[in-house]
């Protein structure tokens, strides 16, 4: 469970970086 939550999280950091840097960009 906390592995995944810890995957989890470092997935949306990664969207919300990604969306930081393309905003243009939609998921």
């Amino acid at each position: 469970m906390q592995i995944e939550r810890e995957q989890a999280g470092e997935d949306v950091l990664l969207k919300v970086a990604g969306r930081l840097d393309t905003p243009n960009a939609k998921p």
